[in-house]
């Protein structure tokens, strides 16, 4: 289970299409799931784990309000979806303010010891991808998956024959973001993929991401914080790499307080000093970097804490 490639513009889709068929589908904000039926009997759940390795959650997703045990499907059936607590559901059961949102809450839900919380937290499946046991169209395979009982995700149908370009697919954009926030969907982008699934297949995969798709995001998120100091990285060839440490935010689920700064020349471009406040994202949300500093950009006047960062003249 990789991740898919990013973009930001409506253009950089419109190149990764190809002149091919896309599907577009509300990129779910949740935790991702992989299901395994065998003669139409669900035998095995898994979580994304670390890409490669899955976490068993079966007795989980035996809990999850709306996930079929038998289907109408012989020999081996896969199908891949998110976690999610819709809006509403999440504000019933965060009515005391106890979750920061609907994504942890899922995390933490599906490693929990008590699978009872489950469906006292209302976790649903939502489908987006048959893995084995479906055709080479990805709109059939969803239509199917329908039909035998899953809930889908919302997906909307992009032929490039007629013609694809920014204007008309920021319009589609912009509708399936404004559908996801009318419907209660937690979701943080659009996933564009191929529906000729042998075509997708044959672009292969990166060590990274997949090519038979590509995640829409608006931008990565910023979060301003303040810099405590610069640390010193020895990597494995001997490039001493500055790592910022900052006061803790929480981005995109997880807390962070350390960004690579890559190298000296950036550094010195971004005129850091400790205490600086400064703005800091997940990279395709994956890799924390320091985007900016704030207080050199506004013209902040300095602290009584900052300080220029002094480099190392000797390796450490």
């Amino acid at each position: 289970m990789l991740s898919l490639e990013k973009c930001h513009t409506p253009q950089e889709v419109i190149d990764f299409s190809n002149d091919k068929e896309l599907v577009a589908s509300i990129k779910c904000d949740g935790m991702t799931v992989s299901l395994l039926y065998e003669n139409g009997v669900l035998v095995r759940g898994e979580s994304r784990g670390n890409g490669n390795v899955g976490n068993d959650i079966t007795e989980h997703v035996k809990q999850f309000l709306n996930v079929p045990l038998k289907i109408n499907k012989k020999n081996t059936y896969i199908i891949d979806g998110e976690a999610v607590i819709l809006d509403e559901d999440f504000a019933e059961v965060n009515k005391n303010g106890e979750f920061k949102n609907s994504r942890n809450l899922v995390a933490g839900t599906l490693s929990a010891l008590d699978t009872s919380l489950v469906s006292q937290r209302k976790v649903k499946f939502i489908a987006w991808d048959v893995i084995e046991g479906g055709g080479n169209s990805l709109i059939d395979n969803l239509k199917e998956a329908r039909e035998i009982g899953f809930d889908v995700v919302p997906h909307w149908f992009n032929n490039t024959a007629t013609g694809l370009n920014p204007k008309n697919l920021q319009d589609n954009i912009d509708y399936v973001f404004e559908y996801a926030r009318d419907n209660g969907y937690p979701h943080d982008g659009i996933v564009f993929k191929f529906n000729d699934i042998d075509y997708g297949k044959s672009l292969g995969a990166t060590s990274h991401h997949f090519r038979n798709g590509i995640a829409y995001k608006t931008k990565d998120e910023v979060y301003r914080t303040k810099l405590i100091d610069i640390d010193w990285t020895m990597g494995k060839t001997g490039i001493l790499t500055p790592t910022a440490i900052f006061q803790p935010v929480e981005i995109s689920g997880s807390t962070v307080s350390r960004a690579s700064v890559h190298n000296v020349s950036i550094l010195t471009k971004l005129d850091l000093h400790i205490g600086d406040t400064i703005e800091v994202a997940k990279c395709n949300e994956i890799i924390p970097q320091v985007k900016r500093n704030v207080s050199a950009d506004e013209g902040m006047a300095l602290g009584v804490e900052s300080e220029y960062i002094t480099y190392p003249e000797h390796c450490p």
